[in-house]
């Protein structure tokens, strides 16, 4: 589930840099996350040891994305698949300068 969420994303090639939370996966879950890294170097991954439950793994998400230079965000889970237009659809939604998160 979570390699097909990946692969999703980069099949957008929108140039936009990837990170992905581990928020206490399963080790099978760590292995599947490390095969799909080594086909993209532009991911960046943050383990996190215990489940934190969703909003804390997000906010933990969020905290390591801001404070490394992120400028926008957008949140999901491991079992969402991206449409193949998603990117261009974001940017048609028109984003004020200062918002950095937007949730559809």
């Amino acid at each position: 589930m979570t390699s097909r969420c990946i692969l999703s994303v980069l099949k957008q090639n929108a140039g936009e840099k990837i990170l992905i939370v581990n928020n206490g996966s399963s080790s099978d879950c760590i292995e599947e996350i490390k095969a799909v890294l080594s086909l993209n170097a532009e991911i960046e991954w943050v383990h996190l040891n215990t489940n934190r439950g969703f909003s804390a793994g997000m906010n933990a998400g969020l905290k390591y994305a801001f404070e490394t230079g992120y400028e926008r965000a957008v949140l999901m889970s491991n079992d969402v698949e991206l449409a193949s237009d998603f990117y261009g659809t974001l940017e048609d939604i028109p984003f004020h300068e200062k918002s950095r998160i937007l949730c559809p």
